[in-house]
């Protein structure tokens, strides 16, 4: 009723954009001048926080800066003038705000960072907050926890839980989950306290994090170095080692999609690609040889990386919406309703002990039910590690 294939391998609140005043366009005259001081002026008083309800309390504060162009600036890029006015931020960032339209020039938003100024033009700045500036907020949320020393944690991450707080979901994260724990990662006052890698919002699995500032900085170190081995467990549509193989090596640089900025896609080096490999091994496939078990090792970790190469290599993951073959989701939307990719299993050298450790994750139940009712009834017994 099935086939069955083995691989065996060593191994200030910020305010919402519909509550800003915006200025309309006027000529820089002396009577235009005054006029936008006015108006700044009025505008950020506007921009004193009214009442916050329970959702919002974690969004972090900004702070709108308003100043005058001046004779001397004349012809400078808006870019290059904000980053010597705020020398303590990264030109990226002022990139990053001028793009996002957090900064106006005489009212107009968002302008081009190669924009030009002219004497006496009213630029007004939102200068949001970073998300590693962001304090972390401790919530009681429960979490699984996998193995744990005075120096890491392994956490078993539910699918559909966020790693840290962003744009979108400022609580209710892994992040805001480990502060409540320990109280090391909450005097680091950061919104990345503990984490050292990610996994996507819809993947389960193994989650390492770091307890102290140190563990944080060696376990980074590992992972700067390939010195962990990570490996993952998806449900395919497709064979991504290709009809009749069982194993492939998918060595494709990624980066994100020139066309569509929420994407990730293979992309040449030399138009900002970044190296990336991935190891396929096919482990069972349905009667159909529709849908299919593979293993994945990963040697980098790219954003994304096992979605895009599987989704190159025309196998993409089942029940992902942003890579995935939409009639094949429709169709078993009932046991996936999210992408069915989990982190299986994490081993590295204790970077404290010299230990060597293998965390693993057993399956969560949605991939256990489609692996038992459709692709692999007997998978319990023949891999007892799932």
């Amino acid at each position: 009723m099935y086939k069955r294939r083995y691989a065996f391998t060593q191994t200030l609140v910020r305010v919402p954009l519909s509550a800003r005043k915006h200025f309309p366009p006027a000529r820089c005259s002396r009577q235009h001048t005054q006029h936008a001081v006015q108006q700044a002026q009025a505008a950020k008083a506007s921009l004193s926080p009214g009442p916050i309800d329970k959702q919002q309390q974690n969004i972090p504060q900004s702070q709108v800066e308003t100043f005058q162009t001046t004779a001397e600036q004349t012809g400078t890029r808006i870019d290059k003038l904000l980053a010597c006015r705020f020398k303590e931020r990264s030109r990226s960032y002022i990139q990053s705000l001028i793009s996002s339209g957090h900064v106006q020039i005489d009212g107009k938003s968002p302008v081009s960072k190669s924009h030009r100024v002219v004497p006496g033009c009213e630029i007004v700045v939102n200068l949001v907050p970073t998300e590693r500036e962001q304090p972390v907020a401790a919530e009681e949320i429960p979490l699984e926890i996998l193995y744990e020393d005075e120096h890491v944690v392994f956490v078993n991450k539910q699918a559909g839980m966020v790693v840290h707080p962003a744009p979108g979901n400022w609580s209710g994260t892994v992040v805001n989950a480990l502060a409540h724990r320990y109280k090391s990662l909450r005097e680091m006052n950061s919104s990345r306290a503990g984490i050292v890698h990610r996994l996507d919002k819809g993947t389960s699995g193994v989650l390492l994090a770091g307890k102290t500032q140190q563990a944080c900085e060696k376990l980074s170190e590992l992972f700067a170095a390939r010195q962990l081995k990570k490996e993952y467990i998806a449900i395919t549509v497709g064979n991504p080692a290709g009809k009749g193989c069982i194993s492939r090596i998918i060595d494709e640089p990624v980066g994100r999609c020139p066309t569509d900025r929420i994407r990730m896609c293979v992309l040449p080096e030399h138009s900002g690609g970044r190296s990336a490999k991935s190891v396929v091994q096919v482990v069972a496939s349905d009667a159909r040889s529709l849908l299919h078990v593979v293993k994945v090792g990963i040697e980098t970790g790219r954003t994304h990386q096992i979605r895009v190469h599987l989704r190159h290599a025309r196998a993409p993951v089942l029940g992902d919406e942003l890579y995935g073959a939409g009639d094949i989701n429709h169709r078993f939307s009932t046991l996936a309703s999210r992408p069915l990719l989990h982190a299986w299993k994490l081993s590295l050298r204790h970077p404290f002990t010299n230990e060597f450790l293998t965390v693993t994750s057993e399956l969560p139940r949605d991939m256990r039910s489609l692996l038992k009712r459709v692709i692999y009834p007997t998978f319990e017994e023949e891999q007892r590690g799932w």
